[in-house]
This record gives structure tokens, sequence and C-alpha cells, in this order.
């Protein structure tokens, strides 16, 4: 009963309304400083490590507790010979003591009075270490579920440092500064004497602009980072106003005017996860107010070409667009255009394209409504057997046989399995997704089954990083608000087996739970990237904390939500952990992370070892059906 350290775990950022969401993270809320987040970070750090320090002690313990426990049980048919022997020299002595009564007797009986003793020290022995071994287990037990917290609770800062991160950027870049500079001209001979200093006034304007924007990256916490990508990036300097300080012509035709410029950068998100070489889905669809483009109101140099900022945005991700026959790549996209018409064409496969005619006088904003299709899937047969009463059992696709790399193939964590290879000889029947509350519940009122936290156990939660049993809730009321299709959780591995077994029985087909193995090579369909899309989570692509769902970090989000994978299959990402069997026959073990757990800790191997009484609302399950 081992619960590894893993790539899961997680986590969870735990769903702070500070944090709740990458799109509201810097929106009216409270902010959290960059310092006090690796303050905290350095703190679970710090926890951890003597959390493994915990184990590593612990394990010792367990190990020299066996040895001795096994050292005991090996003495023990040893010690039970030397008590046989003794008494049956006893019973020889007493016979001959009948034949003589004179015979001495009391060496025979003091020898077997010291085998007893013998043998009832080592039955006391045996089964105090057997209780300190159980009481060692148990207290393991607890330490990894703690464990996992922490690396959920770690995972979760990090989120929120690279979050924070950004914010303190946007605060940095966005601060107003006076800038003074001084400007000289030569009057052209055709040149009126206000045209001269019109001109002199705009290049001073554009020099303090540009020095403005020179010191802006130079006064950034993150400067040195910054710097390396200042090319990639299209940040805006906005004239607040000016003052001249003194102006005059000297000799002839020379001019210079000296000004005191009021000035505030402004920089989108997208651009600063540029800068910070962060993943955009921390700056997704959060591009500020405060960033649009400036109206010809004088607030910028009067010489610019007129160009409007216009931003494109889509409801799904990783689509392409084209305008004017031109392809500019996925949304969000922001663009520079002249005023003028231009034919915008959005698109992806799978989806209805969206087609506009763009009148481009002013900045605006573009947003694109993508109908999903016919989702074109591997081919594979869709099962879905009667349990009676008229109630479906759940829906499964066959996926083909073959091999596939397994585990850490992308080094993305240490918790994560080493890489293995697995071959899959037959087909296999899968669910498309995890068991359902409503189909639970057809389960539970046929058979009256009664949940292992139904019976003692109490369903577990996670708490800003820490689990805890709360013997309130149940898998019919988990802690937030269900729907009949969501997955169903508060169930333990025994629960999901009974489920299958219920299942087989109503059926008269073999249902059981996936081994990892076989779970992993489902969910990869075929890949070798973190996620079966690719090694980015990318944003609502799944139900994970910081997945930019409205469902992240708050409860799983119902079927049919996202994207299957190539396999056909739902939810191999987050949403709910699910119980598999070990394929090394030990403990079961829960695969695919959870709406509460970190991007990083949800990746297709990412695992978490519990024992398997285990049950909490970020745990369900899906089954297998064998042909």
């Amino acid at each position: 009963m081992r619960l590894a350290q893993t790539s899961i775990i997680i986590a969870a950022l735990f769903a702070s309304p500070l944090f709740s969401t990458l799109a509201s993270a810097s929106e009216g809320s409270e902010q959290v400083t960059v310092a006090e987040i690796e303050s905290q970070i350095s703190t679970i750090e710090s926890q951890y490590q003597s959390t493994q320090e915990e184990r590593r002690e612990m394990e010792a313990q367990l190990n020299s507790v066996r040895e001795r426990l096994e050292q005991a049980r090996q003495q023990s048919e040893a010690v039970e010979q030397e008590r046989r022997q003794a008494l049956e020299q006893m019973n020889r002595r007493y016979r001959e003591l009948v034949d003589n009564p004179e015979t001495d007797i009391s060496e025979a009986q003091q020898a077997y009075q010291q085998a007893v003793v013998n043998a009832q020290r080592n039955t006391q022995q045996v089964s105090e270490l057997s209780a300190e071994l159980s009481n060692l287990q148990a207290q393991q037990e607890r330490h990894r579920v703690r464990e996992h917290g922490l690396v959920n609770q770690l995972a979760t800062y990090q989120e929120r440092l690279a979050l924070a991160r950004v914010d303190r950027v946007i605060t940095e870049f966005g601060a107003t500064s006076q800038v003074r500079v001084e400007q000289e001209v030569t009057c052209d001979r055709d040149e009126t004497i206000g045209q001269c200093e019109s001109r002199a006034d705009l290049l001073a304007k554009q020099r303090a602009s540009r020095n403005f924007l020179d010191s802006a990256f130079d006064r950034l916490t993150e400067s040195e980072q910054a710097l390396k990508h200042r090319d990639q990036v299209s940040p805006d300097v906005r004239l607040i106003g000016s003052r001249p300080l003194n102006s005059g012509f000297s000799g002839q035709r020379n001019y210079s005017v000296n000004l005191q410029v009021d000035l505030q950068g402004r920089i989108t998100r997208t651009d600063v996860c540029k800068l910070l070489e962060l993943d955009v889905r921390y700056c997704t669809d959060n591009l500020q107010a405060s960033n649009e483009e400036a109206s010809d109101d004088g607030k910028k140099p009067s010489d610019e070409d007129v160009m409007h900022r216009v931003l494109i945005r889509s409801n799904v991700y990783d689509d392409q667009v084209m305008i004017n026959g031109e392809r500019y790549g996925s949304t969000p996209l922001e663009l520079m255009l002249e005023t003028g018409e231009y034919d915008l064409i959005v698109s992806r496969r799978g989806y209805t394209s969206h087609n506009v005619r763009m009148n481009v006088d002013r900045s605006a904003t573009y947003s694109a409504e993508l109908d999903r299709l016919a989702y074109d899937f591997s081919p594979g047969e869709i099962i879905q057997d009667s349990v009676g009463n008229r109630n479906e059992g759940p829906s499964l696709i066959v996926i083909p046989s073959g091999s596939q790399r397994l585990g850490n193939i992308r080094s993305g964590s240490s918790g994560d399995p080493q890489v293995r290879n697995f071959e899959l000889s037959v087909p296999l029947a899968v669910g498309v997704f995890p068991v359902t509350i409503e189909q639970f519940g057809v389960f539970v009122r046929d058979t009256g089954y009664v949940t292992s936290a139904e019976q003692g156990d109490a369903c577990n939660v996670m708490i800003d990083g820490m689990v805890q049993a709360d013997p309130n809730i149940t898998w019919e009321e988990p802690g937030y608000a269900v729907q009949e299709r969501m997955p169903v959780t508060c169930v333990s591995y025994g629960d999901a087996q009974r489920y299958a077994a219920w299942l087989t029985q109503k059926t008269g087909e073999r249902y059981r739970l996936a081994s990892e193995d076989e779970w992993e090579y489902a969910a990869r369909a075929g890949t070798d990237t973190h996620y079966w899309w690719g090694n980015g989570i990318g944003s609502g692509r799944a139900n994970c904390f910081s997945c930019g769902t409205r469902w992240a970090g708050d409860s799983p989000s119902p079927m049919g939500t996202f994207a299957k994978n190539p396999f056909g299959l739902e939810d191999t990402v987050g949403n709910v952990w699910e119980w598999t069997s070990a394929t090394d026959g030990s403990s079961p073990v829960a695969r695919g992370g959870a709406y509460n757990f970190a991007p990083s800790l949800v990746r297709v191997s990412s695992r978490m070892e519990l024992y398997s009484s285990f049950s909490a609302n970020y745990v369900g399950f899906r089954v297998v059906r064998e042909e």
C-alpha cells in the first residue's frame, strides 16, 4: 500500500478566489506579491524535504521491523521444537520416577519450564512486532496522503507565482514617469517658423518615448530576462502630456526645444508571457482595457501612420486566421491594420468556419464563434450493454491493439514511471468517459450498495493543499453542485471493483478496471507527448486547475465538455483521477489528474498510488470490457 509521490498529483490548485481562473487572476481581487509567493514556495519546499526525510526514516523503520518479525517467525519453529523435546524428556523422567521414586526429575522440569518460557516470549515478540508493523504502515499511509497534498500545494503556488510575475511586469511597465529631453533641428528654407517648431516638438516626444521605453525595461525587476526577448514584443508608450521648459532659435535656422514629457508604458499580457518565457495560457484572454489603442486625440505622435489595434478571438484553440488570403496564425491574435476593409476567416478542422468582412476604421475586437462538426475519430466500434429495467451501462469504444511507449517519455516529472514498452495484444473496449453519478446511482438502487465512505471511512477533500476527511460528503453529495452526467467521486477502489462486478453479473460480459498500462495506452492514443494533443496544456482543453474552464478548481465538468482523444475517449486529462489496478499487482493506482490539480500534475504519465479504501471527491473511475 504505497502512496507514491507522483507527477500527479496534482493538483489542484486549490480553488482560491484569488486564483480561481487565469482569466480572472489579476482582476478585481487583492494581489499577492511575487516575494510572498516565493516565500510560501520556499516554506512548502522545506516542508516537502522534511517529509522526504521522514519517509526515508519511516521506510528504514518498516524494513527493520519486517526483518525482526521475519526472524521471530523463523525462530518460532525452533523454540517450539525445543519445547516438545523438553516435554518428551520430562515425561520420560516421570515414567522413571514411577519405577524408582528416588529418581531426580528437577533438571528435566527446569528444562521444560525454560522451553515454555522461551516459546511464550517468542509468541509475544511476534505479536508485538506485528502490531508495530501495522502501526507503522498506518502512519506511512497518512504520511503519503500528506505528501501528495504538499506536492499539490507546491504546484499550486508555482502556478500562482507565474501569474504574479505577469502581474508584476504589467504593474511595473505601466508606471508613469517624467522624461526631460532636448531636441535641436535645423529649419528647412521652405518651412515656416511654426512648422519648424512643431517638427522639433514631435521629434522630442519621439525621443522621449524611446528613452522611456528603454528605462521601462531597465526598471523591471526581471529586466535581464525581459531584455532577452525585447525584440519579440510590441509594447506601447502613451503620451499623457508635455510641458516646454525652454525653447528658442540660435543662429539663423537652428531651433532647440527642452520638454518635460509625462509618459506611461503599456504592454499586453501576451507580450509579458513572451518576455518571461511563460506558457501563453497565463496570458490568454487577459488583455486589459488600459492596453487598448489610444484614439487620435493627440496622445500619440501626430506624424505616425494611423494603425488600428485589432484583436481577434475565437471560442476554440489551435485555429487558423486568414486575412485577405494571408495566414496570420492562431487566436488570440493582435494586429495593427490600416484603415480599410479586410476579409477575415477563422477556421479549424472539425468546426464550421467564421467568415466576415471587417471594416477597420478604429481599434476593435472581433470574436469568432465556431460550431463543432462531427468529430473525426479513429475507427472504433461503439458498445453499450443493457443492465436491465431499460437502463444502459457505460458507453464504450473499442481501441485497437498495438504497441506503445509508456511512462516518462518527455521527462516530465520525477514522479512519473520510467519509460517502458507495452503491447496490447487484443482490442479492448474502454469506457468513453468515467462512470457518471447517474450510472452509479442505477447500481446503488439495484443492489442497495453502501460505499466505503458511507460505511465510516469518510470521503477526503483537498483544502489548501491538505487532504482532509469529511464525514458529511458522499458520492451523491460530494461537496459541490452535482449533475447526473458528472463523473461519480467519493468511491474507493473497492467500490469501483464492486461496480464492475455488478456490470459483469448484469450483462454476462467481463467488465473490470483497466490496468494502469492499459489506461495509459488508451489515454495516449498513439502519442508520446505530455497530453494527447501535445506538450502544452493550453487553455480550455481539459478540466484542471488554471486550465481555462469555468469548473477549474471547483468541481468536475459534465461528460461531453471537451474533445475526445484520437481513440474516442473523453477526460483522460483532468476532471477526476481514475482508479486502475497496478501493473505489478501492488497498490491500486489513480491516473489522469483532476479538476483541482495543477496542469503539470495531470500529464498522461502522472500517477498516484493510494490504499484501496481511500476515497476523495476528486477520484472516480472508468471501466473496460474484455472481448
